[in-house]
């Protein structure tokens, strides 16, 4: 191999370059191929008075595409949508893995990709989902304790 070069006298030179170049295009081929979670923080809501936690995963071919609409699916709960939050969420459960899912099976092809929105409930989740409650919401004139 004499005039090839050597890296540290071990691996010829042109040997390391191609391995590096390979790992290179195989890491940025995997990126490409994954949806992820682009976008974790806070964003105010007037009509709530608040404001909530909210996450946005985006499919693999999002930056490849951007012209392509894609649905959009809004999920409550989000502080347990995704892989990003960790295990122990969801009283013990886990995470739902939504972005893992929704990348695996549009992969496959058994869904469109779609882009994810998943918001945070507040400490008050039942109100959130049921909204206030009056002592006089039923169709009776009977009052409710």
């Amino acid at each position: 191999m004499e005039g090839w070069g050597t890296l540290q006298g071990v691996v010829p030179t042109w040997v390391a370059g191609v391995l590096i170049t390979l790992l290179m295009c195989m890491s940025a081929v995997q990126l490409q191929a994954q949806g992820r979670v682009v976008f974790e923080g806070r964003v105010e809501s007037r009509s709530l008075g608040t404001n909530r936690m909210v996450r946005v995963y985006l499919p693999p071919s999002y930056e490849q595409s951007p012209r392509k609409r894609f649905p959009v699916l809004y999920v409550h709960d989000g502080q347990n949508a995704f892989t990003t939050v960790g295990d122990h969420v969801a009283f013990g459960w886990g995470n739902w893995a939504i972005d893992k899912s929704v990348t695996e099976l549009s992969r496959a092809g058994r869904m469109q990709e779609i882009i994810v929105v998943a918001v945070d409930c507040s400490s008050q989740r039942y109100l959130d989902y049921r909204g206030p409650s009056y002592p006089y919401s039923w169709p009776s004139t009977r009052r409710v304790e």
